[in-house]
């Protein structure tokens, strides 16, 4: 059963135009580069900045993490005490620790494992 995908709605492009497009794509993507950096740098540098709020001096990180305890600590909403709890909980580093590990297993293991399934197997049909 071979079906070819229907490709009537696509444009033609010769190579010139490919190029043109690859060309156009790569100005695009320069200059989302270049405003996700902007913001970047603007996010970083209010972080870093000082605020003063009732006579206390704080960068802004620190008046953040204050206002994420103090939602974890006080909202009324579920919902956002549980999402405050769990982003205080990973950015101190006790995230629970989400793994899979790969290991290599002898033919020997493979071979006794197999074995059993046949045997069992063997035993629901008998």
């Amino acid at each position: 059963m071979n079906k070819t995908p229907n490709m009537s709605g696509l444009k033609n492009f010769d190579s010139i135009t490919g190029k043109e497009q690859g060309t156009k794509g790569g100005k695009a993507s320069g200059k989302a580069r270049r405003e996700k950096k902007l913001l970047k740098d603007c996010l970083q540098g209010l972080l870093d900045s000082e605020i003063t709020i009732d006579n206390l001096t704080m960068t802004g990180a620190e008046h953040i993490a204050l206002k994420l305890f103090d939602i974890a600590l006080n909202s009324t909403n579920e919902h956002a005490v549980i999402k405050a709890f769990t982003l205080i909980r990973d950015t101190v580093g006790e995230k629970p620790i989400e793994k899979i590990s790969m290991q290599e297993i002898d033919k020997n293991t493979i071979d006794e494992v197999e074995a059993l399934i046949l045997e069992i197997q063997s035993e629901k049909t008998a």
